[in-house]
């Protein structure tokens, strides 16, 4: 008998899918589980590395580092020489609350369990942004004290920047 194995090759001339630069709502389930948005799911499953590090820095926010971007700040903190103390505290906080995860087939990444617990996000809307080399995960407080913050003295936080070249 033949058996013919059809291969799914990746399409090597298409276009790399651009980062999501828009503030999008999320949400997590009650087993943890981070549904995301289109926009993000699509940008992460198109890395070459689909882990990623779920964690925290600040106890805070969560952040979703992919495993390369993780792996230079670990060791960036693990070789700091001028804040040792800083540096391996932050490490620590990192990895108690963070870990290993992926994106299942429904475009759901886990959130490790000692950080849902310390974040309290289980059935939560969350809003999640990009943030140079990770994605920002957080909770209402967070956004309104952000909005606030933004909407303040708006105007002339606008004009600053037209002065400085913003079109």
């Amino acid at each position: 008998r033949w058996f013919l194995v059809v291969v799914e090759q990746p399409d090597n001339n298409s276009k790399p899918v651009p980062v999501p630069k828009k503030i999008i709502p999320a949400s997590v389930d009650d087993k943890g589980r981070v549904k995301l948005p289109g926009p993000v799911k699509k940008y992460l499953l198109s890395l070459d590395d689909n882990r990623f590090w779920v964690t925290t820095l600040d106890m805070r926010m969560i952040r979703i580092y992919t495993m390369p971007a993780w792996e230079r700040n670990e060791e960036l903190l693990e070789n700091d020489t001028e804040d040792i103390e800083g540096a391996q505290d932050v490490l620590f906080i990192a990895r108690y609350y963070g870990g290993e995860a992926s994106i299942d087939r429904q475009g759901r990444t886990l959130v490790p369990a000692e950080l849902r617990r310390l974040l309290a996000v289980e059935n939560q809307q969350l809003w999640i942004e990009r943030d140079k080399d990770h994605f920002n995960l957080f909770g209402k407080e967070i956004y309104e004290q952000k909005h606030q913050r933004a909407t303040n003295n708006l105007a002339e936080k606008l004009r600053r920047q037209e002065q400085r070249g913003l079109k």
